[in-house]
């Protein structure tokens, strides 16, 4: 028996279309086949496990439907999020009708969907999405927007999870995450692979603390504690945030923590462009700093200094030339009392 096996991989392959072949590869698969919509007409499920260079799991699911007499195949190949924390597998508009509700029990069932819950990590990263705004000045690369959520006592930790989403509610989203804008798909069901927050099987640190707050981080998000309430504040997403090319290397980097804001180095991978992010903890809000100008070498990703007093913040990228034993000076300073109003 051929062992199925999950890898990373840079894309994750959505197809659609009105049409009943298998896949033309080879394959091991199992087929259920019940009346999932009560329609008098037989409904399948495929749960197709094959390979074609790589090794991959294929969920093809095929139904007909007794309302417009179609017939519907979709496919979806699952990569476990090789850089990027979600994956879609767009349905019909007539999945969600009540008729259907078994059929949409039986997809989580048999792909593996396990949590229905919405963690709290993924409700920001949601509404990350929605909220954001690219910006163009000397200030800021991007912001985004996202009113902190305390929970009381404890904060459930992310984990793999699923729910429904509406094209109309998560444009942003949908169009970072879907190749064919243009569809006339209007949902989807959304993977969250959240088991990717842990730090070498390590959940969560305790970075830094004040007289008012804990911050604590994951390998890709931060929360913070106040009062036994805790509150998620960021989360790393490839379509987002930028991060890294494969998520088991953490893209939290050092945490600073001033009054009511917290500065941190945001680590996008070994080829990307390293960031520095500004959170102000009482409204959530989140600028991403413009450092153009520092011309990063991808030698020196790790080594960025990050000075931060009530002032200013200090950039600095200063490398050691090791063939003539010089100093390249790349040392950017921004105003902090102009970030803060702009954050309010």
């Amino acid at each position: 028996m051929k062992k199925t096996i999950y890898i990373l991989t840079l894309l994750s392959l959505i197809f659609i279309s009105k049409v009943n072949a298998l896949p033309d590869f080879e394959s091991d698969s199992i087929t259920y086949v019940k009346d999932f919509n009560g329609d008098n007409i037989p409904d399948s499920i495929f749960i197709i496990r094959g390979y074609e260079g790589w090794i991959y799991k294929v969920l093809q699911i095929r139904i007909h439907s007794s309302l417009t007499g179609n017939s519907y195949k979709i496919q979806h190949t699952d990569y476990r999020a090789f850089h990027q924390f979600c994956s879609l597998v767009l349905l019909p508009d007539e999945m969600l009708k009540p008729q259907n509700n078994q059929l949409l029990d039986s997809i989580v069932k048999h792909y593996g969907f396990k949590e229905k819950e919405v963690t709290p990590a993924l409700d920001w990263l949601m509404k990350g999405y929605q909220n954001y705004a690219s910006s163009s000045d000397s200030l800021f690369s991007f912001l985004i927007k996202v009113n902190p959520i305390f929970y009381k006592d404890s904060l459930p930790y992310p984990h793999i999870t699923h729910k429904i989403i509406a094209k109309d509610t998560t444009q942003t989203l949908w169009k970072r995450y879907v190749d064919n804008e243009d569809s006339l798909l209007n949902y989807a069901l959304l993977k969250y692979y959240g088991h990717n927050h842990n730090r070498r099987k390590v959940k969560t640190r305790l970075d830094t603390t004040n007289s008012k707050y804990e911050i604590h981080s994951t390998a890709h998000g931060i929360y913070i504690k106040k009062n036994n309430q805790y509150a998620w504040v960021f989360h790393t997403d490839a379509y987002l945030t930028g991060g890294p090319v494969k998520l088991r290397f953490p893209s939290i980097g050092k945490i600073y923590l001033h009054d009511d804001y917290i500065v941190f180095h945001h680590i996008p991978g070994f080829m990307g462009r390293k960031g520095v992010f500004v959170i102000d903890i009482l409204n959530g809000n989140i600028g991403k700093l413009n450092l153009k100008g520092l011309d990063f070498d991808s030698d020196n990703l790790r080594d960025l200094k990050i000075s931060v007093n009530k002032n200013e913040i200090q950039i600095d990228t200063s490398t050691r030339k090791f063939d003539n034993d010089s100093t390249e000076y790349k040392i950017k300073t921004f105003d902090f009392n102009e970030i803060k109003n702009r954050l309010k």
